[in-house]
Parts: C-alpha cells; sequence; structure tokens
C-alpha cells in the first residue's frame, strides 16, 4: 500500500526512548491509514541489539505478516531485550526458532542492516529514534502533536506541488 505520506523510523530494540514513542506511532498508524511506516533497524546500543534486529529482519523474512506483531512485542517489553525474551516471541508467534536461527545468519540481513547504518550516516543520524517524514530529518523522541503537524505540513506541501 502506498501512502500519500512516507515516514521512517530508525530504531534501536534497547532504546528506551525508542520504546515510548512506539506507542505514539502505533497510535498514528491504527488512526492515519494514508501514511506509509518504513521501520529501519539501527543496532548501536549493544549486541543484544544487533542480535535483536537480525532477529527481527528473520521474522520478516519467513513472515512478513508476522513482523508487525514481533517489533510490536519488542517494544512493548519495558526490561533489556535479551535472547530468552526473543525466543519466546518467537515462539509465541509460532514460529520455528531454528529456521529463524538459519535466516538470521544471511547474507541479506547484514546487508540490510549495514545498509540502514550507511544511511544514518550519509542522513547525519546519530542515535535512536530517528525519524524521517518527507523530507524532513527529525533526531530524538518526538510527540504525537508533532508527528501530526509535520505530516499535515508534507501534504499540504504535496497537494500544492501536485495541483
Amino acid at each position: 500500500v502506498r501512502g500519500d505520506v512516507t515516514f521512517v523510523k530508525f530504531f534501536d530494540y534497547n532504546c528506551g526512548y525508542c520504546k515510548k514513542v512506539s506507542e505514539t506511532i502505533t497510535k498514528l498508524a491504527n488512526e492515519d491509514k494514508k501514511i506509509r511506516i518504513i521501520y529501519k533497524e539501527l543496532p548501536i546500543l549493544s549486541e543484544n541489539s544487533l542480535h535483536a534486529a537480525k532477529v527481527a529482519l528473520a521474522v520478516n523474512m519467513a513472515n512478513s505478516n508476522l513482523y508487525p506483531s514481533f517489533h510490536g512485542k519488542l517494544m512493548n517489553h519495558k526490561a533489556k531485550i535479551n535472547e530468552e525474551t526473543i525466543n519466546e516471541i518467537i515462539q509465541s508467534l509460532g514460529l520455528d526458532i531454528m529456521n529463524i536461527k538459519n535466516l538470521m545468519e544471511s547474507k541479506e540481513i547484514e546487508n540490510e542492516i549495514l545498509n540502514n547504518k550507511i544511511i544514518a550516516q550519509k542522513l547525519a543520524i546519530q542515535g535512536t529514534p530517528a525519524f524521517i517524514i518527507g523530507e524532513n530529518i527529525i533526531p530524538g523522541a518526538i510527540s504525537y502533536e508533532d508527528i501530526k503537524k509535520v505530516i499535515k505540513e508534507e501534504r499540504e506541501k504535496n497537494n500544492k506541488s501536485a495541483g
């Protein structure tokens, strides 16, 4: 589904601010069906962050319909994320842990994480969360009201250039 405004979210599964703003993004996605949200794993905080990102991408490869659930469960997990937590979530979604572990080691996943880091570097994104809404790069957590305002401005700009 193509949205009229693209919203890119760079995040780390162990980032407290990412977790806080995640509820805001979910609310936004439920209310605004015209927005296109792209998730970019940017594991910069720890080895556990890298592991979680690889698992998330493996879940997406195994069954892209389950990625939003997996992402949501990790984002809603209040403590630091570890392998045990991740395995419990994989099992709760009915996925095969060995299959996920095999997918995690794929070149595609390694490349995707590397590409996300390169994109972040080129855009001078130095931490998580960070957002791109249309042409706006927004570092750090952002309030629901501010997101709505930026999206509204993007829509107005798009409508002017389309007209």
